[in-house]
């Protein structure tokens, strides 16, 4: 709501191994124009190259089903650092791009001010473009207000992620 409060749009990226039991978000989120990427979990690492793209494409089989999309972003929640040579290797022959958060808001832990003014302080310091990390919990609406109110006031761009942007990530890979 508050996304589209500001008419800004996001990229939401999605536990790979959730079941999609929340299709009517889903359905929200690819028909307000967010995109939408895939989140593989903390344990992800510990899979072979073929297991984690099996697992990536069977998500986008379901989301193919659901709204009528696929997706080739992905973001490891631990960071793309824990992957393997051969698992980013096996994601980018499957045509998966890899993302990382740069900024995060640690939303989980903190009151949405305090979350909102990490993510501003490292505005202020950098013009680079960033990935904020926002979680879906208790103040991650408040931080978002907060977050696209100083945008909005300073005049900060900002765009969901497209398949055609150069991939952001911890190791470097722009595949």
């Amino acid at each position: 709501d508050t996304l589209q409060e500001f008419g800004r749009t996001a990229t939401f990226f999605l536990a790979a191994e959730d079941p999609l039991s929340r299709g009517d978000d889903v359905r929200r989120i690819v028909s307000e124009g967010h995109a939408l990427g895939l989140a593989v979990t903390a344990d992800a690492h510990n899979a072979d190259p073929e297991t984690l793209v099996q697992s990536l494409d069977a998500q986008n089989g379901r989301l193919l089903l659901l709204c009528g999309v696929t997706t080739r972003l992905v973001m490891v929640e631990n960071g793309s650092a824990t992957l393997s040579q051969a698992q980013r290797d096996a994601l980018a022959d499957g045509g998966y791009r890899l993302w990382d958060a740069t900024l995060d808001s640690r939303d989980d832990s903190r009151t949405a001010f305090r979350a909102a003014r990490t993510v501003l302080t490292a505005f202020q310091k950098s013009s680079d473009p960033a990935v904020v990390r926002l979680r879906h919990g208790a103040q991650a609406d408040g931080t978002l207000t907060y977050i696209l109110r100083y945008m909005q006031q300073t005049s900060i761009q900002h765009s969901a992620i497209q398949l055609s942007d150069t991939p952001i990530n911890a190791v470097g890979d722009t595949r």
